[in-house]
């Protein structure tokens, strides 16, 4: 054997008996299982000190999208406020509901007393309408007055959770300044079926009054027409009822059945013809 490679094997023997022994390993090494091996690197990571950042929430709530509670709004509720006979009124009522159109149950135009006149149609985009004539009006309550007539409407809606909304609006009936009698137009100065006011017949019809030539026997309290007629609770009528073209009474022999006339006389006042069996028939008012 050689000197060299004996030299090299007491070298390792040596290192060997070493790390038996307890003999510490060199830089770099570690005693594993009696033998100085290459130690591995330490690979824990190292600690730090870093605090993760907070998220501030305290503020934040969920956004709430059930509108099953929002209630639907009457924008405007109108009409052209006026009709007359013969004419026609048709409402308007523009609606707002968060759920749309379609949540809408019902829509009705009833009276103040509750009555359903008839039902709205949809127009669409909230716009909903229901029109009348002037006959529907008298059906619903017949139409007399004097000189014009107010009624109010609403507008009743109703969605589909059971929410009412309403709002109300005012028709005025009226004939131009003349009455309404039963629905009819109706002027009363000079109409002898409804004179003065509606029903009240008469003859003959002048501003408002009723006149009719009335027979009155002469007498001692009755010499003239203004007497004549204010025995029976009238006044004389004059000219009125021969429309102006003879004067208001006439004097006459016979009886009131038979009645020929004598003489006509110019006033009211004018006295009748003494000596004479005479009635009188005199124009009355009232």
């Amino acid at each position: 054997m050689r000197r060299s490679s004996l030299f090299a094997l007491s070298v390792g023997i040596a290192a060997s008996l070493a790390c038996a022994a307890g003999t510490e390993c060199g830089e770099g090494t570690e005693l594993v299982d009696g033998e100085c091996v290459a130690a591995e690197a330490d690979t824990e990571p190292e600690e730090t000190d870093t605090v993760p950042e907070e998220t501030d929430t305290e503020d934040t709530e969920p956004v709430d999208t059930d509108t099953s509670d929002e209630v639907p709004t009457i924008l405007s509720f109108t009409s052209e406020g006026e009709i007359t006979q013969g004419g026609t009124v048709t409402f308007v009522a523009l609606l707002e509901d968060p759920q749309g159109t379609d949540d809408v149950a019902l829509g009705a135009l009833v009276t103040t007393g509750g009555e359903t006149v008839g039902v709205f149609a949809d127009g669409g985009s909230g716009r909903w309408t229901i029109s009348l004539g002037w006959a529907d009006l008298q059906t619903m309550g017949a139409i007399d007055f004097a000189s014009e007539e107010q009624r109010t409407f609403v507008a009743h809606f109703v969605d589909r959770s059971a929410h009412i909304v309403e709002q109300s609006a005012t028709l005025r009936l009226h004939c131009n300044g003349t009455a309404a009698c039963s629905g009819v137009c109706t002027d009363t100065l000079n109409d002898a079926d409804n004179c003065g006011t509606c029903g009240n017949t008469c003859d003959l019809c002048s501003t408002g009054q009723c006149f009719s030539y009335e027979c009155i026997e002469q007498s001692a309290s009755v010499d003239n027409c203004d007497q004549a007629c204010a025995s029976i609770g009238r006044t004389c009528g004059g000219d009125v009822c021969s429309g102006g073209s003879t004067t208001g009474y006439m004097i006459g022999d016979g009886t009131c059945d038979s009645f020929t006339v004598y003489r006509l006389v110019d006033e009211c006042s004018t006295t009748f013809t003494d000596g004479y069996d005479l009635h009188a028939k005199c124009c009355c008012a009232g």
